[in-house]
């Protein structure tokens, strides 16, 4: 478990984290940081937690991460301008992605496969200013493409075979 509370930016890379009971990347409180090229396997956490829980204002890039009790890279609550590209994401329980009242949020150049709930999942009660682009998502349980609330641009992304169409 990889837990980054410090003040600055922080960069976590090259880390392999598995089997831990909460998130298996947390930098929920840190501002700013650089999360890249990591795999996140076995962890647990919830729907909002699991494989990596990045902050605010960072980037999450180049990650793969997989099997974790809860969904495979989220935002914090209430964060904003996250940026996740160029990402796996797969059989997790709950969501490949996941973004919970964020705003500003891009996922660019992402995969989310077979994840038992959905592909990506936004959650916002209001108009948010996420882009979700050029992203594949395939053989989630629900849907590729979930969004609680509105404002979502959603363009050039691959939805297949999801259990429904988008």
């Amino acid at each position: 478990h990889l837990t980054n509370n410090s003040t600055g930016s922080r960069i976590l890379s090259n880390n392999v984290v598995a089997y831990n009971t909460f998130n298996g990347i947390y930098a929920n409180t840190t501002p700013n940081p650089v999360i890249i090229n990591n795999v996140a396997y076995g962890n647990g956490g919830g729907e909002f937690g699991g494989g990596i829980l990045s902050a605010s204002t960072g980037m999450v890039s180049g990650n793969i991460s997989f099997g974790n009790t809860g969904s495979g890279l989220t935002t914090g609550w209430q964060s904003g301008s996250t940026v996740f590209m160029n990402n796996i994401s797969f059989r997790n329980t709950f969501q490949g992605l996941a973004s919970q009242s964020a705003n500003n949020v891009l996922f660019f150049n992402n995969t989310a496969v077979g994840n038992a709930v959905n592909g990506v999942y936004i959650y916002s009660s209001s108009n948010n200013n996420n882009v979700l682009r050029n992203n594949i998502m395939a053989y989630n349980t629900s849907k590729g493409f979930n969004e609680l609330g509105t404002g979502t641009v959603n363009t050039h992304n691959d939805y297949y075979l999801n259990g429904t169409a988008q």
